[in-house]
């Protein structure tokens, strides 16, 4: 139940990653400039308050240099969309893998095999 939960979730991930990249290339061919909105920008845009509760927890509880050293350049400076990618297919094929092999699946391998 959990793996259908995180494949679930790897799936929506890539979609929206999908529509940001949409989203962006619309924007750029409009204003005919390249427009890529970060992590940051568009967190702040649906939820501004969370984005600025997370800096003094994350500085109170790891250490500042996580924030600016860690935080900072590689998630909230990066693509949206291809952080959603990333996170995607991370949860599609990564974490949402396992369980039994594709030939226990086979009705003709179990009948040769008899298990």
């Amino acid at each position: 139940m959990i793996r259908f939960v995180l494949r679930f979730v790897g799936l929506l991930s890539l979609a929206l990653g999908f529509i940001f990249l949409v989203y962006d290339g619309t924007k750029s061919i409009a204003d005919q400039t390249v427009y890529i909105s970060t992590v940051e920008s568009t967190w702040s845009n649906i939820h501004q308050n969370s984005l600025t509760s997370l800096q003094p927890e994350v500085e109170r509880r790891v250490g500042t240099w996580v924030w600016h050293g860690l935080v900072q350049p590689y998630f909230l400076d990066q693509p949206v969309s291809l952080v959603l990618a990333i996170i995607g297919a991370i949860l599609k094929a990564g974490l949402g893998a396992g369980g039994r092999s594709p030939s226990s699946n086979c009705l003709a391998c179990v009948a040769i095999s008899g298990h």
